[in-house]
């Protein structure tokens, strides 16, 4: 049985027409079987359903499907009687759920990777456009900075200058005074 464990929203999960299948018993009684202990598999989390449509006589009718995780499919086959075809059905089911732990898994890590992919192209996109800016500042020129230089002086020496006036003045009014 190929598909005897699917992805149900992140979570490995079965059904319970396949578990009737696999331990060759039918579906009502399994279903009975879960709402009998749907107390006792809730404890392993939500007992989810969903509804099917069926072709009824002239008609259609729709009949509920359990879904259920790995604990609740395990529990559910200890309610059984140990025949050797359920003993068979609990050594599929052990190894399908590990099967689709591991498919899942792998999605997961693959996911990652791409995402890491991702931000290392970013990286080096970065790193490119910083390599590209710091070629474009150009060193300055000897002469370039011997002009900026004189610049610095000439308005230095024109400060120190309207300083020295700014006292002279200053000085002559309190002489006189």
């Amino acid at each position: 049985m190929n598909d005897l464990v699917i992805n149900y929203n992140g979570t490995p999960a079965t059904t319970q027409d396949k578990v009737s299948v696999l331990t060759d018993n039918n579906e009502q009684s399994v279903q009975r079987l879960i709402r009998t202990y749907e107390a006792d598999l809730r404890e392993f989390g939500e007992l989810n359903f969903h509804n099917v449509q069926v072709k009824a006589g002239l008609g259609l009718t729709y009949r509920k499907v359990y879904c259920l995780n790995e604990q609740q499919a395990t529990l559910l086959l200890t309610y059984m009687k140990n025949t050797a075809k359920v003993r068979e059905a609990k050594k599929i089911l052990v190894k399908a759920f590990y099967d689709m732990r591991q498919k899942l898994q792998e999605c997961q890590i693959n996911g990652y990777k791409g995402q890491l992919a991702q931000h290392n192209a970013v990286i080096v996109d970065l790193r490119n456009q910083l390599k590209a800016y710091e070629f474009k500042a150009e060193p300055i020129t000897k002469i370039e900075r011997l002009e900026a230089d004189v610049k610095y002086y000439k308005a230095l020496a024109h400060n120190h200058k309207m300083d020295k006036e700014f006292y002279q003045r200053k000085t002559a009014q309190a002489e006189a005074e």
